[in-house]
């Protein structure tokens, strides 16, 4: 048997890292002769991933306590240690070891120079990210020379656009940031409001955590929006998404708006994949991994002022010609990132023997 661990030193949530790695998990299951142990905080929920359409039963996993400083022994006897991280990651003592950098936040712009933490990064064999953007931030804040670009898994098949009706949507956590770090809802509304086009309407969708800040955090939006066409979605089920998406001539996304840290840039996009998938042309702003995903003018628009924002969408709601043309090439671009193609560059560049 090959033994394989996953190790995730994160709260458990349903953001586009835990897709991103659970993917992989059921990949590893799915995968005869492979033994799957998790090594998290707290016990894994498989029942919670298939909102994430990952589909992984619990007997098919493991579980044992690990976190940023108790994980180290446990990948003693692993064959392949899988590990997610926003900074260097922990020792690895298995005999192979790939690392998921989802952006380093923590080295501050300085190749890493304690023997300590150059051990850590040398005992991964590879490491993996999500976009270039995200590459070239590995490059120089870790001194790693060839990590790997690996796009997040989408879920683009079976994705059907339908008959659209006059609305945008726009799909993000909600939740609170001290320091602006959030997916900016409340320029989104600010932006919606100045527009004002008559006969649409705004929805804007995303998970809600259990935590007070967040419920505070909806709460000021709906105040914001208070007199506007915007409907809210917190926590909806997939198919509303889906359904969202499907029916919505134009998708609206503003993280990172307003930021000059590029780590709170939107990494890579999967929200915008989507949307495209079903036929709904993306308008994002021209940061970080948007810019990998939208052709300016074919796929959607970039945008770099909230005045650039509504004008931009003004003039494609006056459009619906140009919406159309972008509407079909937005759909044939998506299919880049499609889960299919993810797993097999999972299997060659993680799983492999």
């Amino acid at each position: 048997m090959t033994a394989v661990g996953f190790f995730n030193p994160y709260p458990p949530g349903l953001g586009g890292g835990e897709k991103y790695l659970y993917t992989i998990v059921e990949e590893a299951v799915r995968t005869a002769g492979v033994e799957v142990t998790m090594l998290t905080p707290e016990p894994p929920e498989p029942e919670r991933w298939r909102a994430l359409n990952v589909d992984v039963d619990r007997s098919q996993i493991s579980w044992r306590r690990a976190g940023p400083v108790s994980v180290s022994p446990r990948t003693r006897g692993l064959d392949l240690l899988v590990a997610i991280a926003n900074h260097i990651p922990p020792l690895s003592l298995a005999r192979r070891s790939v690392a998921i950098i989802q952006f380093p936040f923590a080295e501050l712009g300085r190749p890493p120079r304690s023997l300590e933490r150059r051990l850590r990064l040398r005992s991964y064999d590879k490491v993996v990210c999500y976009s270039e953007f995200v590459r070239n931030a590995v490059i120089e804040r870790l001194g790693i020379s060839d990590p790997i670009v690996l796009p997040p898994p989408v879920d683009t098949e079976g994705a059907a656009p339908a008959a659209k009706v006059p609305s945008i949507v726009a799909v993000g956590r909600f939740f609170p940031s001290a320091d602006g770090n959030n997916k900016k809802h409340d320029v989104l509304i600010e932006a919606f409001r100045r527009l004002a086009p008559s006969g649409w309407e705004l929805h804007l969708a995303g998970g809600l955590g259990d935590h007070r800040g967040s419920h505070e955090y909806l709460a000021d939006l709906r105040r914001r929006a208070e007199g506007l066409p915007v409907s809210f979605h917190p926590n909806a089920a997939p198919e509303t998404i889906a359904r969202l998406y499907a029916t919505s001539p134009l998708f609206w996304h503003a993280a990172g708006h307003g930021e000059t840290r590029p780590e709170r840039f939107e990494h890579f996009g999967i929200t915008t994949v989507e949307a495209m998938a079903y036929g709904c042309v993306p308008l994002v702003p021209a940061l970080g991994g948007q810019l990998e995903i939208v052709d300016d003018g074919r796929t959607g628009r970039l945008w770099r002022s909230v005045d650039e924002l509504v004008e931009i969408t003004a003039g494609l709601i006056a459009d619906p010609a140009a919406v159309a043309r972008m509407r079909e090439a937005a759909i044939a671009s998506a299919a880049r990132f499609s889960r299919g193609r993810f797993v097999e560059r999972i299997r060659a560049e993680v799983l492999r023997p």
